[in-house]
């Protein structure tokens, strides 16, 4: 009997669900899918605007990583510095970030993580 797995769903994203004596303990691994900052798809709230970048992020990433075409380092540390600027004034309330500066940050925090990791 397995004692946790993953599980995956619209309504609450990625989940790591452990089994234990007492019942099932879910682990919402990294949104809090706030209302007013999540996306709906299909009039169901999908992941906040930010997480639902980080995820689209890879739709991009793969079809560079199929052609071949690899983002230098540096370009990649520049892509990931938005989307930790929005998040850190938005953190110290220094201004309100809206859905769609999250998603973008979000898309291009992935594509800069794929320049660190797979940059030259």
């Amino acid at each position: 009997m397995k004692k946790f797995f993953l599980r995956w769903s619209l309504r609450t994203g990625p989940t790591l669900v452990v089994k234990t004596r007492r019942g099932k303990i879910c682990f919402y691994l990294f949104c809090h899918r706030r209302e007013d900052r999540s996306i709906k798809i299909f009039g169901r709230k999908f992941l906040c605007a930010r997480c639902s970048g980080l995820l689209f992020g890879f739709i991009p990433a793969v079809v560079l990583l199929v052609f071949g075409v690899s983002i230098p380092r540096l370009l990649g540390f520049l892509l990931v510095l938005p989307s930790m600027v929005d998040g850190c004034t938005q953190f110290l309330k220094l201004r309100e970030s809206t859905n769609l500066i999250r998603l973008t940050t979000g898309i291009l925090f992935t594509l800069g993580l794929l320049g660190i990791i797979e940059g030259s």
